[in-house]
Parts: structure tokens; C-alpha cells; sequence
């Protein structure tokens, strides 16, 4: 991911608002966003070929 700028300035403000509220800042910035979905798209698709999976070898279709 790209360095945000001013470095020295996000460590000050993650110092002041704490994990949590942190973390809620992260959350809003949009390149962070798309890459929470594009893991969540990942693990949806690797779910759903497990499940696959596994009925073909249950059904026998193997």
C-alpha cells in the first residue's frame, strides 16, 4: 500500500484518538476499503470451492 503523507502527523493523531478510533479513521480511507473487500471476495470464492469440494466428494462425483 502507498505511504500516506505526512508520516510524522499520523503517528501524532493515532496517538491522540487510540485504537479504536483509529482504526474507524482507517476504515474511511478508500484504498483500505477496497482492499477489506477485495479479501473478503477472496475468502467468499475459496469458501464456496471448499464447499464444492467437498459435496462432489460426498456425491461421488470425483
Amino acid at each position: 500500500m502507498d505511504m500516506l503523507f505526512f508520516e510524522n502527523e499520523i503517528k501524532k493523531v493515532s496517538k491522540k484518538v487510540g485504537p479504536s478510533g483509529w482504526s474507524t479513521m482507517r476504515l474511511q480511507d478508500p484504498r483500505i476499503n477496497g482492499q477489506l473487500r477485495k479479501e473478503q471476495v477472496a475468502r467468499e470464492t475459496e469458501a464456496r470451492d471448499v464447499e464444492n469440494r467437498r459435496n462432489s466428494l460426498l456425491n461421488g462425483d470425483d
